[in-house]
């Protein structure tokens, strides 16, 4: 049986912010900025990390108890180019929304589309979708031509 720590996580799942694939940068000792474009910019508990925590690769090799990194100036370069890279990955996950809406028309309900790492690359998921369902949800997630603009390196 989990103890459920904070975010509906149970306590032994809990993987602080800064192994995670989304992680920005540092505010101070408890607070990080996130560029997930699905969740909170900015995360109050980072040691405890959130729902929306994605393996980092290289991530295992480090024990996240014996090292954290130092909080930033929010006027730094880096803290400005965190921004603009989930500004980036927002606008991108607007089309995600307007595709999802798409197929929740065309094809079936519970389809849903998500940013699905920090190229900004746009993905299905679904729990209990037929693959014949997400072949065609990712059809028209494609003929948008999102995904081709990240690829060209226009989005």
């Amino acid at each position: 049986m989990h103890a459920i720590g904070g975010h509906g996580r149970p306590e032994d799942l809990l993987k602080p912010c800064w192994t995670c694939h989304w992680f920005g940068y540092m505010h101070s000792a408890d607070s990080s900025f996130c560029v997930n474009p699905a969740s909170c910019c900015n995360r109050s508990q980072a040691p405890r990390g959130c729902s929306q925590w994605m393996r980092e690769t290289g991530t295992d090799d480090i024990d996240p108890t014996a090292w954290r990194p130092r909080p930033i100036n929010p006027s730094s370069a880096l803290a400005q180019q965190c921004l603009d890279e989930r500004l980036r990955l927002e606008k991108i996950y607007a089309h995600g929304e307007r595709a999802y809406l798409l197929i929740r028309r065309d094809v079936v309900w519970g389809i849903y589309v998500t940013v699905t790492d920090r190229s900004g690359l746009l993905g299905v998921m679904a729990g209990s979708a037929l693959p014949h369902h997400l072949a065609a949800a990712m059809e028209i997630v494609e003929r948008l031509g999102v995904n081709a603009a990240i690829r060209a390196g226009r989005l």
